[in-house]
């Protein structure tokens, strides 16, 4: 049971990095499974940032795996 109650307060991202997670409670609305979305962190607080395209998350993804 406990573990059900994590799965649903946190949020779950797919990156070429890995598995990425990331607290519910910085969304303002309900996130929507397949959308993009832009979460920037400073100091370990995540705030989303807003939703991007897919041709906006994939540059920034490319971008990423450049810069490594």
């Amino acid at each position: 049971m406990r573990k059900r109650l994590e799965m649903l307060s946190n949020v779950y991202q797919f990156s070429e990095g890995g598995i990425v997670k990331h607290s519910r409670g910085i969304f303002e609305k309900p996130p929507v499974v397949g959308k993009n979305y832009e979460i920037a962190y400073s100091r370990g607080q995540g705030k989303v940032i807003g939703e991007v395209s897919q041709e906006q998350a994939a540059k920034a993804e490319q971008k990423r795996s450049r810069s490594i």
